[in-house]
């Protein structure tokens, strides 16, 4: 089972809808790269660590559980009651 930590987790920006995306759908995001709460700053896709947990987390649930997100401003606003003031710029 996977659990979400707000403090070492993945999030697709500007993506909209569920996370996991149907057969013959096109996602919605930039999904060449992911906002990484553990590090507050953005990574590459083919990034060692995002890869790791990607794929581990893949073989539990079966899908990339990287949450897709509409704006830097409402991941904001998840992240700050857990302390964290995203790095966008990173």
């Amino acid at each position: 089972m996977l659990f979400f930590n707000p403090l070492d987790w993945y999030w697709i920006v500007g993506g909209s809808g569920s996370h996991i995306i149907p057969p013959d759908t096109e996602p919605t995001g930039d999904e060449t790269r992911r906002f990484a709460s553990g590090r507050n700053q953005y990574v590459p896709v083919d990034d060692a660590t995002f890869v790791a947990w990607r794929d581990t987390a893949s073989a539990m649930v079966g899908y990339d559980p990287s949450t897709r997100i509409d704006t830097e401003t409402n991941l904001a606003a998840v992240l700050e009651p857990y302390g964290i003031t995203p790095n966008f710029g990173g």
